[in-house]
């Protein structure tokens, strides 16, 4: 019965206030919604109606209680960034409202969130925007959420303040048409300031809602154009809320250098395809979504000067609820961080966790604006989570403590599944030889018979990890030309069931299939190896360890390439035909070689030895020249003569000749012959018949010390 009581004394006060509409004790002849008013246009020449600065007392006439605003006609004197540096008095009609607290969207009092700019200038028969944002506390708008905002803007002329005499001000005749926006067309060279009065009506005899006035600004109308040399683009607030019912909008504004320059500004998005996120005004109004939808845009705010010239600057403003999505690896801790502006601390906080279908469970009553949930699970992917947050602030309208209940948005948490930390290390030694050469990544001439020493160590070094125990593959590869003698984990022998042997196209694999890897602990595994023979020159490989996480990924962690430089510890000779093309049979004669050429490799020589003795290097003739016909085996006189150059020459017969040799430590290097150089034939005599011939000639080494 209460409730209904209630109900219908409500509806009856609704309906004598709309009755009482067309009666106004402050000259206001309609009031438009906010949606639809339009800034209204000063000319900063004439006043309009002259104000005095006696007490106002607008009455609610349904309660009778008087509102008295402040009489007084204050001035305060603030230095402006004028080039003569000149103290400005500034006039106050009303004192300026404090700024209204706010959070998460809410207002708990009334007030001018944009105030006017200090100073504005502009040029002579240019014009330009005061911009305001006021509102009231949000409890009173959700009671009466279609009361009309009305403004009613004043001004006085500074040339009209005199010493020791109450400054008047100006305001139009009526406050029909006026918004939170005032256009000031500049005609007159000087200065003019404004103060805005506002206040919300619900019938325009009842006035039982708040007053709030803003600070003062002042108009500088110029006689000369004034180009700024840069600019910087700031907004009111850089965080909005996409609910319903929150403080959705904000205001940007260009501050130029100098202060004082006279350019035209406007703004836009830079990218169009986020206006269902926020749009902004081309005069710098900012309004966010209320269907939940969050996201970061960039607004452009543009100045041209007067010279043409165009100074651009960028501002983003984040869209949400409140509360961010988060993403992490498993293991790591998570925050969900209150996003906006609060001008009151919450008095308390509680958290809520909600797992699909179930009810939400409060989780934490920390109050400092965080959710910290440590070390993060894969069974808390997909959870999501939000805050309930309890004011307790003070009711201007009542004068009573008052509580309010703000609720954020819901954000998911995303748990990705984290990869552990392992670190492998691969040293590799010759345990037979060392030619000083050799460092931990890398050994050269390597050997038959030669011992290899490879050692593995592998370290968990997980920040983030759930388990205490990595499982994965352990994998160790060696080439083709070695034998496996031993493998050692932390100093003790293995047998050979805790590994398998694999062989592949190019190499030879130790693998543990089951290798356990305790959280921050160190395995040492040796590996040593015979080699037997040389199938491969050079072999590079790393051992590595393979892990598959929770989720499937797979991945593998190696260590740096291992380098192994095999040779044969040898002198490998390699020769080649020599042609000597078809000749007359003429006594006397010095045959050259037919491919007559300067560095001519008559023996290819590879020396790969590891001690280089000193070695000698001597030529034979194995057979003399004969007919190839194989039915004429007869021998010709044709000698072979070795040029060491033109004046000695040397006989090859059927005993050693010394063609090259080395010195201590020195390698034995390919024979290569110069024009004049190397082997010639002599024809003693041409007494034999006409035919084909070879010969074969034996190179050999002797190595002995020198």
């Amino acid at each position: 019965m209460r409730k209904k009581s209630f109900a219908f004394s409500l509806y009856l006060f609704l309906l004598l206030t709309v009755g009482s509409f067309s009666k106004s004790p402050i000259d206001v002849e309609s009031a438009q919604s906010e949606n639809n008013k339009e800034e209204i246009t000063i000319a900063q020449d004439s006043p309009t109606e002259l104000m005095p600065t006696e007490t106002q007392k607008p009455m609610d006439e349904q309660n009778k209680n008087e509102q008295v605003f402040d009489n007084e006609a204050k001035t305060e004197e603030l230095k402006t960034p004028k080039s003569n540096d000149e103290m400005l008095v500034y006039p106050q009609r009303f004192v300026p409202t404090p700024d209204p607290i706010r959070a998460l969207g809410w207002w708990f009092t009334s007030g001018f969130t944009v105030q006017p700019k200090k100073g504005y200038y502009i040029e002579k028969g240019k014009s330009v925007t005061i911009k305001t944002k006021s509102d009231r506390n949000t409890g009173i708008s959700l009671v009466f959420p279609f009361t009309p905002q009305v403004y009613d803007w004043y001004h006085i002329d500074a040339k009209n303040i005199k010493p020791n005499v109450d400054p008047r001000w100006y305001s139009p005749t009526s406050t029909f048409g006026q918004t939170r926006k005032i256009k000031v067309n500049g005609k007159e060279v000087g200065t003019v300031f404004y103060q805005l009065h506002s206040w919300w009506t619900y019938g325009v005899n009842l006035h039982i809602q708040p007053n709030v006035f803003s600070k003062v600004a002042a108009v500088h109308t110029l006689p000369n154009p004034v180009n700024a040399s840069s600019i910087k683009l700031v907004a009111e607030d850089d965080y909005l809320y996409n609910v319903k019912g929150s403080d959705n909008a904000t205001t940007l504004d260009i501050i130029p250098d100098p202060e004082n320059s006279t350019g035209e500004t406007s703004y836009r998005l830079k990218n169009p395809g986020n206006a269902n996120i926020a749009t902004v005004t081309t005069d710098g109004d900012l309004i966010a979504n209320i269907e939940g939808l969050s996201g970061t845009v960039t607004v452009i705010g543009e100045m041209k000067n007067p010279d043409g010239t165009i100074l651009t600057d960028t501002k983003e403003i984040r869209i949400g609820g409140g509360l961010d999505d988060q993403s992490v690896y498993s293991g790591e801790d998570v925050e969900f961080k209150l996003l906006g502006k609060f001008d009151q601390s919450p008095t308390s906080t509680k958290w809520y966790r909600k797992d699909g279908v179930l009810d939400p469970k409060e989780i934490s009553t920390e109050n400092n604006g965080k959710l910290i949930i440590p070390k993060a699970k894969i069974s808390d992917d997909n959870s999501q989570y939000y805050a309930e947050l309890t004011f307790n602030y003070e009711d201007p309208n009542s004068n009573s403590r008052k509580t309010k209940i703000i609720t954020t948005n819901t954000a998911t948490l995303q748990v990705t599944d984290s990869e552990p930390t392992i670190l492998v290390k691969n040293d590799i030694f010759n345990e037979t030889y060392d030619d000083n050469q050799n460092d931990n990544q890398a050994i050269r001439s390597v050997a038959k018979n030669d011992i290899i020493h490879r050692k593995i160590n592998i370290k968990d070094e997980s920040k983030y990890f759930e388990t205490t125990e990595i499982p994965g593959t352990l994998r160790i590869p060696y080439s083709n030309n070695e034998k496996l003698q031993t493998i050692l984990i932390d100093g003790v022998a293995i047998p050979n069931s805790k590994y398998s042997l694999s062989q592949l196209t190019d190499n030879k694999e130790i693998v543990f299939s089951n290798f356990k890897i305790n959280r921050l602990q160190t395995y040492e595994i040796e590996l040593i190896t015979k080699v037997q023979n040389h199938q491969n020159s050079i072999f590079r490989s790393s051992a590595y360890f393979e892990n598959t996480t929770f989720t499937g990924l797979t991945y593998k962690k190696h260590a740096m390439d291992n380098s192994i430089y095999f040779i044969k510890n040898c002198i490998e000779i390699s020769t080649k035909p020599i042609n000597y093309g078809v000749r007359q049979k003429l006594k006397g004669l010095l045959i050259e070689r037919k491919d007559v050429m300067d560095d001519f490799e008559a023996i290819h020589i590879l020396d790969s030895r590891r001690m280089k003795n000193h070695v000698q290097l001597y030529l034979t003739v194995k057979e003399p020249f004969k007919n190839i016909d194989p039915n004429n085996h007869e021998k010709i006189p044709i000698e072979f003569q070795y040029y060491i150059d033109e004046h000695n020459i040397n006989e090859i017969t059927d005993k050693p000749c010394l063609v090259e040799e080395t010195d201590e430590g020195e390698s034995l290097k390919s024979l290569t012959w110069s024009k004049t150089e190397g082997l010639k034939l002599y024809i003693a005599d041409n007494q034999f018949e006409d035919g084909k011939f070879k010969s074969s000639l034996c190179w050999s080494l002797l190595n002995t010390p020198k």
